[in-house]
């Protein structure tokens, strides 16, 4: 595990030299930053991660698999599945709290630098130049979307800490009637599908993602 790169991967270069010929000027991995980003942004406050598949729990669906567990045989599968599971929650933390802060985060994957290294250079220059002009942030601060939406009850949470509802998602007619009788702009965003038959096109960017317990469906009290 020693030997594994944390600083100067092949996508980290690659990535780094595509964004110098667009004419920005970067840091790397700033160690005055939370999380010592791989590239830092200052004019823009904008960082931005390169996360490698393995390390940081997407290496199972490129290869296909159901889950993060099915990647390691039985006598392994606790050792690596829990650090990696590490991996991710620091991953999450170290974006919220970057986002707090101020910073504008993008992650890219490693497969995605090496396999369409145009889109990902796209994507920063777009939010840099952003920036710049004066313009908003490619995804929003504090904004969520909550999917198994219920009545609402994680938005009533959140709001009350300054975020804005920008998706919801339920499949019960029933739970749609009562959360429209919370919230008057439910129609605005409201999606009444099975979550197997969402679209991304259909969600929003947002910062954050929930996804509620079906306590009706599922546990033994809603029974």
């Amino acid at each position: 595990m020693r030997k594994v790169k944390s600083q100067k991967t092949m996508p980290e270069l690659r990535f780094q030299t595509a964004i110098k010929k667009r004419g920005f000027q970067v840091r790397r991995n700033d160690p005055k930053v939370k999380g010592k980003p791989d590239l830092v942004f200052p004019e823009s406050n904008l960082v931005v991660f390169i996360d490698g598949d393995f390390w940081h729990g997407n290496q199972w669906r490129r290869r296909k698999l159901s889950s993060l567990d099915q990647q390691f045989s039985n006598s392994r599968r606790q050792q690596w599945t829990a650090k990696i599971r590490r991996n991710m929650e620091r991953d999450a933390a170290v974006t919220s709290e970057l986002t707090f802060e101020g910073w504008k985060v993008l992650r890219f994957w490693e497969s995605d630098v090496m396999s369409n290294l145009d889109w990902c250079v796209s994507v920063t220059t777009n939010e840099i130049q952003s920036s710049l002009l004066g313009g908003g942030n490619l995804i929003a601060q504090k904004t969520f979307a909550e999917f198994f939406a219920g009545i609402g009850l994680i938005r009533l949470g959140l709001e009350k800490h300054g975020w804005k509802v920008s998706f919801a998602n339920d499949n019960d007619p029933q739970k749609k009637e009562l959360y429209q009788g919370h919230f008057e702009d439910a129609e605005r965003h409201f999606s009444l599908k099975d979550v197997n038959d969402l679209s991304v096109a259909e969600i929003p960017s947002v910062t954050l993602a929930s996804a509620s317990f079906p306590c009706n469906d599922l546990s033994l009290a809603g029974g």
